[in-house]
This record gives C-alpha cells, sequence and structure tokens, in this order.
C-alpha cells in the first residue's frame, strides 16, 4: 500500500510566516506513485495523477476513491489542474529533464471532462494551454502565434502573432484578457536609458528576461504590459483571488541538470508590479497550489 503525504507548504502570501502543516492519507491500490494533485475549485474533490496514468478522485473528508479513469499520452505522467468552473481538467507533460538552455520546448496537453474523463481538447505540440473563467472558450501559445478558440467547436475565434511572445499564458479573473509572457527584442532596449551605451548589456538582457502582456480576448489588441522584467518564464496562472498573476521564474530553464534557485512571483493585476511576497524553491519543476481560503500557496 502506498502512502501519499501531502505536504502543503503554507507560506502565507499577505503575510510572509511559515506554518508547516503535514496531512496524510492513504492511496488503497498497490504500486501507485502520485505524480500531481490539485483541489477542485468548489472543494468538493481532489483530482490526483499517477505515473501509471490514471486520473483518481477522492472525497475530500474521507479521501475514498470515487471515480477513476485510465489516460495515456504521458510518458512520466502528467500536471494536473482544475479549469476555474471545475468543470474540466488540464493535463501537461511533467518535465523530469530539460537540456535546453532558456528554449521553450513544445509539450502535450489535454482538457478532459471532470466528470466523464473524455477528451476534450488534446494538443500535442504546443507551448502552453489555459482555459476561460467561463469555460467557453481557451487559448493555446505556439511560438510567436496566440489563438484563442471555442471549446465546443474548436474554431479560432481571436489570434496575435508576436514572434517575441514565448512559454506560458493565463486567461484574467473576468475571462476579458489573456495574459502571455513576452521577451525583448535588443530594438525595444534602445531607449531605454540602462543599456543606452551599453550594447553587450542590452544583448544579454533581450536574451533572458521577459515580461507579462495582456490581450483583449475578443480582438487581440494589446491592452496592459507589464513595468517590471523577469527571468524565464516556465508557468503562470491567474491567482484564485483574482487580483494577481503567480510566475513561476527560473534562471535556467534546464530542468535537473543545474542547481538553480527559482521563484514563484506575484504580479498585481492593478498595475503589473511584481509584489513583495515572492517564494523560492529548489525543485526543478515545482507543483504549486493554492488553498480554498486562497491564503496560501
Amino acid at each position: 500500500m502506498t502512502i501519499l503525504t501531502c505536504l502543503l507548504t503554507t507560506i502565507c502570501i499577505q503575510a510572509q510566516i511559515n506554518d508547516f502543516n503535514t496531512e496524510k492519507f492513504e492511496i488503497t491500490e498497490d504500486g501507485v506513485m502520485v505524480l500531481s494533485m490539485d483541489n477542485a475549485p468548489d472543494g468538493s474533490e481532489l483530482a490526483l495523477s499517477t505515473h501509471r496514468g490514471k486520473l483518481l478522485f477522492l472525497d475530500p473528508e474521507s479521501f475514498q476513491l470515487t471515480r477513476e479513469f485510465d489516460m495515456s499520452g504521458f510518458t512520466n505522467g502528467a500536471r494536473i489542474s482544475y479549469s476555474p468552473d471545475g468543470k474540466y481538467l488540464i493535463m501537461k507533460k511533467i518535465r523530469l529533464s530539460d537540456w535546453n538552455t532558456n528554449k521553450d520546448n513544445k509539450q502535450r496537453i489535454i482538457v478532459v471532462d471532470a466528470l466523464t474523463g473524455n477528451k476534450v481538447v488534446d494538443h500535442d505540440a504546443v507551448y502552453d494551454l489555459a482555459l476561460s473563467p467561463d469555460g467557453d472558450t481557451y487559448a493555446i501559445l505556439d511560438k510567436g502565434h496566440l489563438k484563442i478558440r471555442s471549446l465546443s467547436q474548436g474554431k479560432t475565434l481571436t489570434q496575435v502573432q508576436d514572434e517575441r511572445l514565448q512559454s506560458s499564458i493565463t486567461f484574467g479573473p473576468e475571462g476579458e484578457l489573456i495574459y502571455a509572457s513576452r521577451g525583448f527584442e535588443k530594438s525595444d532596449l534602445k531607449k531605454d536609458p540602462r543599456f543606452k551605451k551599453n550594447r553587450k548589456g542590452r544583448k544579454a538582457f533581450s536574451k533572458f528576461q521577459q515580461t507579462v502582456v495582456g490581450y483583449d480576448v475578443n480582438t487581440g489588441e494589446e491592452r496592459f504590459i507589464s513595468p517590471d522584467n523577469m527571468d524565464e518564464i516556465y508557468d503562470m496562472r491567474c491567482s484564485r483571488r483574482g487580483d494577481c498573476i503567480l510566475i513561476y521564474a527560473k534562471q535556467d530553464t534546464r530542468v535537473n541538470v543545474v542547481s538553480t534557485t527559482n521563484f514563484i512571483l506575484q504580479m498585481a493585476l492593478s498595475d503589473g508590479m511584481l509584489l513583495r511576497e515572492q517564494f523560492n524553491s529548489k525543485l526543478p519543476d515545482p507543483d504549486y497550489k493554492e488553498n480554498l481560503e486562497q491564503d496560501i500557496i
């Protein structure tokens, strides 16, 4: 019998206080190795992804298994997260190793109906995928190409082309904007006083730093840009509180190759500024989630 230890790293978002709590529960199926988990937005169930490709759903009070589905297509299992409305699960490839320095890798991402286990969307080679808060549309990011599509029809509704777009996307809390990580071109920095006489610094900055931009989901018009810059953005998601975006930034995008301290940042949606409270992790590819009360991560 495999024992799953669920360690909730309770580093307060609004007050930097460490308060570590550990809750243990048993998975009664022999040989099960849990790789990722998430709780439904309404707290009604827990979803777990295993190395054998199974999706398990547990009652959050009794931890009894309520249903399971066999999902294939992920060699090393999948990282899972609920859609904002709780109807779907997004499954993304877990990167056990990645030797590419500061370069995105395409991955398989699928969307599964959380009730039936049926695949709703299956993309084999994209950088990222995000579901809208109302569950009607989804966005996919390929190199320099952002598309917003109808979930039911698969029809492309809006698209943005910009070669600087990289890595990650997430919808805003109201679903009116889609946020994306974007790199810098050297030409973007010519007017920046920091690099006026520093061409080498301009080149390094454009190669290793990114920012976050927001586009209107209906028109594709740019309506938001953060004044801050960050290390390579590996992942980002809108917080459940809806006032900030959680950003996982890496000093080195290689996974399990070098030991570097990576950061989970908070960017305020009101002005695009990074908040003081941020959390570091030496894990190569951390699976970070918020609790239901939206006050710990």
